[in-house]
């Protein structure tokens, strides 16, 4: 009898050992999933619809810094992308694409994965060998800004490339032009370069103006590419000029987003004169119109593509948002954003469309484009981590 009392009161102390396991195990499972899932809302605070709208997470808010996912609230996933943003080899941050109409507010999920997604890319940047262009694209737009061999007859403009196809076009165009197949100054059903950039600042290019005189920074002396699709091409280039005898140098970071025809630009210089000043620009063309939006930090142009009416308009624009002491002005080749220097990075936005993309039938068209995405940059997504 003793034996059996002794045994029975063991098998009790093993039942309640093992029911504060079963307790323990499901409170770190449940603490695993919290540390390896973070919930958040992203918020349209203005009626506007916002289409394949970028949103971005800071992971130094959240307990990840790679091998994440992204899922909407019904645990369906959705394409994204890590960034980092510094070259530093550390993920700063993760992007997706979604649609939010006014006043919408969305619940998502980051959630540990380490599945890579096979998802075919939406825009590229590449520096071609031996030219060393550094050339990049959206589904929608193409662009380049020329490299050190053409130094001699070129300067800091940002070129065109006018695309009617939504997929991948860089590398093939210049395959094509170096085989001899094809020219990508003729449009062979794809687009191509009918735009004339010299020594402009093209369509967005950037310099400093110091006593009515304007100073490019010339071709680039080093390049980065820091991100390359699926959905953001983000790219670092360096440079080294004079003014005045003062040597300055630029920092520069150019991204591109699937969807879209406009550029984010960051550039920072080193010491510059106090009296200098910022601008950004836009090339004048033959048979087009100035457009200028004082309230909004924006100037386009728009007209013709070229000298023949079949090639289509063009539309090309700058978006300086957070300028200080704005001014537009306007001389023989330019129209140009002017804005005061500070120690901060100057941030704007350049890009433009083709009549023959069928998203912009009109001048109205783009610049309805534009002022939506200057309203649209101005008011950004609100994105809040919830737990």
């Amino acid at each position: 009898m003793l034996s059996y009392k002794i045994l029975k009161r063991e098998m009790k102390n093993i039942q309640k050992l093992q029911a504060s396991s079963i307790f323990i195990l499901i409170t770190c499972v449940g603490l695993f999933a919290q540390e390896n899932q973070t919930t958040f809302t992203v918020a349209n605070e203005q009626n506007i619809s916002r289409i394949h709208e970028t949103v971005s997470i800071d992971l130094s808010k959240t307990n990840f810094t790679s091998n994440v996912g992204v899922t909407d609230d019904k645990n369906n996933s959705i394409v994204s992308q890590l960034i980092d943003n510094d070259g530093d080899d550390k993920f700063d941050e993760l992007i997706f694409q979604d649609d939010f109409k006014g006043n919408e507010t969305k619940t998502y999920h980051l959630k540990k994965s380490d599945k890579k997604e096979q998802t075919e890319s939406k825009v590229y940047a590449t520096v071609v060998e031996g030219r060393e262009d550094i050339a990049w694209e959206s589904d929608k737009i193409a662009f380049r800004m020329y490299g050190p061999p053409l130094a001699k007859e070129v300067d800091n403009g940002i070129d065109v490339w006018v695309k009617s196809v939504d997929y991948l076009i860089v590398d093939k165009w210049y395959r094509e032009e170096e085989e001899g197949i094809k020219s990508y100054h003729v449009d062979g059903g794809e687009g191509a370069d009918f735009f004339s950039v010299g020594r402009s600042l093209g369509a967005g290019g950037s310099a400093i103006t110091l006593n009515d005189s304007l100073f490019q920074s010339g071709v680039y002396k080093s390049y980065k590419i820091l991100a390359n699709g699926p959905i953001r091409t983000m790219f670092k280039l360096n440079y080294e000029f004079d003014v005045n005898g003062k040597k300055i140098t630029e920092e520069k970071t150019i991204q591109l987003d699937a969807g879209s025809y406009i550029n984010k630009i960051m550039t920072r210089y080193s010491t510059v004169p106090d009296d200098a000043k910022f601008v950004a620009g836009l090339v004048k063309r033959g048979n087009t119109s100035v457009s200028t939006d004082f309230d909004n930090s924006i100037i386009s142009l728009w007209g013709d593509i070229s000298n023949k009416k079949s090639d289509g308009e063009l539309g090309t624009a700058v978006i300086l948002p957070y300028g200080n002491n704005l001014e537009i002005i306007e001389d023989s080749t330019h129209i140009l954003l002017l804005s005061s220097l500070n120690d901060k990075p100057m941030i704007y936005y350049a890009g433009a469309d083709w009549t023959k993309r069928e998203d912009f039938a009109s001048e109205k068209d783009w610049l309805n484009y534009v002022k939506d995405t200057s309203l649209k940059i101005r008011n950004p997504l609100n994105v809040k981590i919830v737990k």
